[in-house]
């Protein structure tokens, strides 16, 4: 495919062999969806540029969607894109401003079919109602939009950093109340956002560092918080945020738990709190209000 690729009639198209997209400025749209086949694909070239429109392209087995290194894979669809096949990501994936991705792909076999590396650029909304991992780690860019694991309600998701990859936070990561954030691997959260909503669990996860431009967003409920739980190291800085916290003096919130030590502390918590740390835990004390409360 060099040029545009158009979806359409009442019920949608089938794919049944494997297209190869190589020119960039191609096009996949239309206002109906694309169902593949098992053992047909999708392979986005090396320096192609790929703008997907449809809203759903599912499926069932083998086969897929590839986006290889050094292709780039944009979604522009104001009403949502679905993909529903395995789909792995080795270059940019793009979410454009007004857009968003629903990554639904199942896991076959127990094994995820959603592999998330290379660059993951988002002004517009990611959302994972499924199981990805990462086998070389990705880079979530600084841009305006969210990366969310899970979708409320019910819709669960699994974001695994598998031991020895890190995953590179310069953006929005929402671990949502029913999303799982695992994997012996490291979340570096150099100048972005980790947002673990009550409910979410980031059990299994196995090291995190924050830089100073990073932020740690951990919501209260009914007085008790989400907590960042690693069972390796965790190294801090950067700043602290309790979402929906009514400050209460005296309150007291262990905000980071680890398995094999704490390093260094916050730049910055939230105002009237103290941080006090021990060899394996963060935690934050209010112990005067808020300026001008």
């Amino acid at each position: 495919v060099s040029g545009q690729l158009n979806v359409s009639g009442p019920n949608g198209k089938i794919l049944s062999t494997s297209l190869s997209l190589e020119n960039s400025g191609s096009t996949i749209g239309g206002t109906v969806g694309l169902t593949m086949m098992s053992g047909s694909s999708i392979t986005n070239g090396t320096g192609v540029e790929t703008f997907v429109s449809l809203p759903g392209i599912n499926g069932m087995g083998s086969g897929g969607i590839t986006n290889v290194a050094g292709g780039l894979f944009d979604i522009n669809s104001t009403t949502g894109t679905t993909i529903g096949v395995p789909f792995t990501n080795e270059g940019n994936l793009n979410v454009l401003a007004g857009s968003s991705l629903t990554l639904t792909s199942p896991p076959m076999s127990g094994t995820p079919t959603i592999d998330l590396d290379g660059t993951i650029g988002l002004d517009g909304y990611l959302y994972l109602n499924s199981t990805a991992t990462s086998d070389s780690g990705f880079i979530l860019n600084h841009q305006a939009g969210w990366f969310d694991v899970g979708i409320s309600p019910g819709m669960t998701g699994t974001l695994i950093v598998p031991t020895g990859v890190t995953d590179t936070v310069e953006g929005n990561l929402d671990i949502t109340s029913v999303g799982l954030l695992t994997g012996g691997g490291l979340v570096s959260n150099t100048s972005g956002r980790l947002e673990l909503d009550f409910g979410s669990s980031t059990a299994g996860l196995g090291y995190y560092v924050q830089g100073n431009s990073g932020t740690l967003a951990e919501q209260v409920v009914m007085g008790t918080n989400a907590v960042l739980r690693v069972t390796g190291t965790a190294t801090l800085s950067g700043t602290l945020v309790l979402l929906d916290y009514v400050p209460v003096v005296g309150d007291s919130f262990v905000v980071v738990e680890t398995g094999e030590g704490l390093y260094d502390h916050f730049d910055t918590v939230p105002d009237g709190m103290v941080e006090t740390n021990s060899t394996y835990d963060a935690s934050v004390t209010q112990v005067k209000p808020p300026a001008g409360s």
